[in-house]
């Protein structure tokens, strides 16, 4: 047994061993599995765009197989087969079709574009229609016409924005609309002072309009109040009587107009007015005269008594 195990024996082993983790390995790296169970399709190219071996298969985004070989007809020189190694579970109906899908890096993809209408599936060795897929990049190369003509437009607008911004007038109005902006915020800031002024005050002139209501209210009650005793009182009667007293008075005046009564005779006796008149002054004139009397009675008054011990001389 140990002649067996010689040491060429085990580099030999050695030497398969590392033959077949080789095989395995580059698989892998290829996304090929050997011990998978896939199916095999074929796909019918005219231009593979750099379409190589374990490029993904994707179906709705989602990957589902890998391209396992791809072969150039040399005879035709138009055809490129890809065989395609592809998830046994899924179900691809005729009419589907494989289309060429480039990166934005640069690589190249499959992707199944799934005819839904169609019940009858394609089966395992298969060819499905390839083609050509309007990428991202296709997109961008349809643009760049348009994008080459634009080009001259964007650069007259940017000589007319520059030939705008280096004016000075632009520059002056660039100014006063700082000047204006500062303003504007000034004023903003004077407006919230204001405002937070009244909010702290509001309170104060609530209360205030507060104590004015309740006033105005009791002055109301008072006012019903008065109005409600004057109607106790008898304001009806009140009235009666003040009408009766201005009747009595008017009744007195045509009295004395007419001359009845003491007063009356007074007042339309012309003659009796003059006689009262002219006792009345007379009696004044004496009232002076006594007055004058008195008062030389106490400035003088041996003038008007003498009194002697001795006797009156002669």
């Amino acid at each position: 047994m140990k002649k067996f195990f010689t040491h060429e024996v085990k580099i030999a082993v050695t030497a398969v061993i590392a033959a077949v983790l080789l095989f395995f390995g580059l698989s892998f790296l290829k996304g090929l599995n050997a011990f998978s169970s896939d199916c095999i399709y074929y796909a019918r190219f005219s231009d593979i765009s750099g379409l190589a071996t374990g490029s993904p298969i994707l179906a709705n985004g989602y990957k589902v197989g890998t391209v396992k070989d791809i072969d150039y007809n040399f005879n035709s020189n138009s055809d490129i087969i890809a065989t395609l190694s592809i998830d046994k579970h899924l179900q691809i109906p005729q009419g589907s079709r494989v289309e060429l899908v480039s990166e934005m890096l640069g690589g190249t993809k499959l992707h199944i574009v799934l005819d839904r209408e169609s019940r009858k599936m394609y089966s395992a060795g298969d060819t499905l229609r390839g083609g050509a897929s309007q990428g991202v990049l296709d997109q961008v190369s349809e643009m760049v016409p348009a994008i080459e003509n634009i080009i001259p437009q964007l650069d007259s607008i940017l000589h007319s924005i520059n030939k705008l911004v280096g004016d000075p007038s632009t520059q002056g109005i660039v100014h006063n609309t700082e000047q204006l902006t500062a303003q504007l915020t000034a004023s903003a800031d004077k407006l919230n002072s204001i405002m937070t002024k009244i909010n702290s005050s509001l309170p104060a002139m609530v209360d205030d309009a507060s104590n004015t209501l309740d006033e105005a209210h009791n002055t109301m009650s008072n006012v019903a109040s008065i109005t409600q005793k004057i109607d106790e009182a008898g304001l009806d009667r009140m009235l009666a009587d003040l009408s009766t007293t201005i009747t009595d008075a008017r009744s007195l005046m045509d009295k004395i107009d007419e001359g009845q009564g003491t007063v009356g005779a007074l007042v339309n006796d012309r003659k009796l007015y003059d006689n009262l008149n002219t006792s009345v002054e007379s009696l004044d004139k004496t009232l002076k005269q006594a007055e004058i009397l008195v008062r030389d009675l106490k400035e003088n008054p041996k003038r008007y008594v003498h009194f002697s011990i001795f006797g009156r001389k002669n």
